[in-house]
């Protein structure tokens, strides 16, 4: 071989590595918006804890902030663009992040602790129903209006679980309004078979949310449905 064959032959080997060490970076530096896994550590990560349910709204809002907003038992706080709502009179019963972001998103694996439960990440970021429940366990579906809910408000459908005694008995509660198709369409499907078989009363009167032997039908309908807020606290 030539001098500037050989010459060519290793300036196109260090070119091909050098645009794969490249692309290695910027696959590392994706942004949390690319990638939810990424929980940066924060004002909402010191907030939402077990510990946190049942202490002073007085020094809970000496340590971090004023409410934004207070209605009876319910304060709703912005911290950093983040909406959270506290619920309790003195002290708090239970804590919600209303909006979910690259920026407002949380690891729910810091707050379960039960035995046998997949510790692997587990952020709310782009989170849906049947990621939570195959990592954790299945919980109970409830919503609070499927037929005849009028314009008034956007209806929404929950799943309820609740940890062991370990954790306190712990409530994390997976919630999604109902304004995008995939919600939407879940939501009448779940219905019409409830309607077939109970009549369109029962349903309208939500008699699912204490009789749960549809939840398994919840359960495949709503699995690739993302949530939209998340709650923690205890009765």
């Amino acid at each position: 071989m030539k001098n500037w064959e050989k010459v060519l032959s290793v300036g196109l080997v260090f070119i091909f590595l050098s645009l794969i060490a490249s692309c290695n970076q910027n696959q590392d530096k994706k942004s949390p918006e690319q990638n939810p896994s990424i929980v940066t550590e924060g004002k909402l990560a010191k907030i939402f804890t077990p510990e946190t349910i049942g202490t002073s709204i007085r020094w809970f809002e000496s340590q971090y902030d004023q409410a934004k907003y207070v209605e009876g038992d319910r304060r709703t706080y912005d911290f950093d663009g983040c909406s959270v709502t506290v619920r309790g009179k003195e002290s708090i019963d239970s804590l919600s992040l209303n909006n979910m972001s690259s920026n407002c998103n949380l690891d729910l694996k810091k707050m379960i602790i039960v035995g046998g439960v997949d510790t692997r990440s587990l952020p709310v970021y782009k989170m849906t129903f049947g990621k939570f429940e195959k990592q954790v366990g299945a919980g109970h579906y409830g919503a609070d209006c499927l037929t005849m809910c009028g314009n008034a408000y956007d209806p929404s459908v929950w799943m309820e679980w609740e940890g062991p005694r370990a954790m306190g008995n712990l409530k994390i509660t997976l919630e999604v309004v109902l304004v995008d198709d995939a919600a939407i369409d879940a939501s009448f499907q779940w219905r019409d078979v409830m309607v077939a078989e109970q009549g369109e009363d029962w349903v309208i009167d939500t008699k699912f949310n204490d009789d749960h032997r549809y939840d398994n039908i919840a359960r495949e309908l709503f699995k690739n449905v993302p949530i939209t807020s998340i709650t923690i606290g205890r009765d």
